[in-house]
């Protein structure tokens, strides 16, 4: 398994739930030189979705979210794995860290 597993600091912003909401935010946070490692995209009912944001640097993100008015919830703290797009090296992962005695939630 290929795999590379980084602890990171994530973030939440809540958004309208309509087309370009997500884009609207990402874009200023682009322009602003901000970069994610990973993303997500969560409806929350309520005619909301929240945004999950992994910046590489959290300081840019809470920086340039501040400049441009977006509430930010966070940080939280979690676990990056990058590798292999397998059920398996996921599933490997998994086995370790519950060998480890790590609770994934």
């Amino acid at each position: 398994m290929s795999a590379s597993i980084v602890c990171a600091d994530y973030y939440h912003a809540m958004v309208k739930d309509r087309p370009g909401a997500a884009y609207e935010l990402l874009s200023q946070l682009a322009d602003a030189g901000v970069r994610l490692m990973a993303f997500n995209a969560i409806p929350m009912g309520g005619h909301q979705t929240q945004l999950v944001l992994f910046p590489s640097s959290p300081s840019r993100l809470v920086a340039a979210a501040e400049k441009a008015g977006i509430d930010l919830d966070g940080p939280q703290h979690a676990l990056v794995v990058r590798g292999d797009d397998k059920l398996r090296a996921i599933s490997e992962v998994h086995r370790k860290l519950f060998d480890a005695n790590v609770n994934v939630y």
